[in-house]
């Protein structure tokens, strides 16, 4: 706590008393913008121009998002089932955006210093890293293939995959605008940016 001219005291979040705490948070709360909205939208646009579609999004609430993919394939595309289906998943939306293993080792002779040796490898991939632009949205492209392909079967198709990559994103985006709404999310936010506040929990 530190007075200010001798007039009122202001106080860190911490030193409010219970009710000033939950004032301060309910204010932070009403005013949030979801800073992240940005990067959402930049995942989502970058993954829909990897699968050859077009995205829309649409919010009823400013939190609860909807994302929906056009796709810019032929209709016959679209309706690929089984194998086929399978196939053409993996060979342009899959491989074109894999990362492929990072291998290292300490104390290599081919190290630049001495220290490290990296290596990538030219079989094994992964889907570790965020592929598109490195905002965990991104990971939403890989679950959505994973939740595919466990439920795969000869009924599946391109277009039902592209849908539900899209899906995956709206409810990752909406889960996104939530947890900014948490306690947990603005208190971090408070103390990271050490806010200060009057006694009654309003910002100073």
């Amino acid at each position: 706590m530190r007075t200010i001219t001798n007039t009122f005291n202001v106080y860190s979040f911490k030193e409010l008393s219970e009710e000033a705490k939950e004032k301060a948070i309910e204010s932070f709360r009403l005013a949030v913008d979801f800073p992240y909205n940005e990067e959402d939208i930049k995942s989502i646009e970058e993954i829909s121009k990897a699968m050859n579609c077009d995205a829309e999004y649409y919010s009823y609430d400013g939190i609860c998002y909807s994302v929906e993919f056009t796709s810019k394939e032929y209709e016959e595309i679209e309706t690929l089932q089984g194998k086929r289906a399978y196939a053409y998943i993996v060979n342009n939306y899959l491989m074109p955006n894999k990362s492929y293993k990072t291998y290292w080792k300490n104390k290599s002779i081919y190290a630049d210093d001495g220290k490290y040796w990296k290596r990538k490898s030219n079989l094994f991939y992964s889907w570790d890293d965020c592929p598109f632009t490195g905002y965990y949205m991104d990971c939403c492209f890989i679950e959505a293939w994973k939740n595919w392909e466990k439920n795969f079967n000869k009924h599946s198709t391109v277009g039902e995959f592209i849908n539900l990559v899209a899906d995956t994103l709206g409810k990752a985006w909406t889960e996104d605008n939530k947890f900014q709404l948490t306690d947990e999310f603005i208190i971090d936010m408070i103390e990271a940016n050490d806010y200060e506040f009057l006694e009654n929990g309003k910002q100073f």
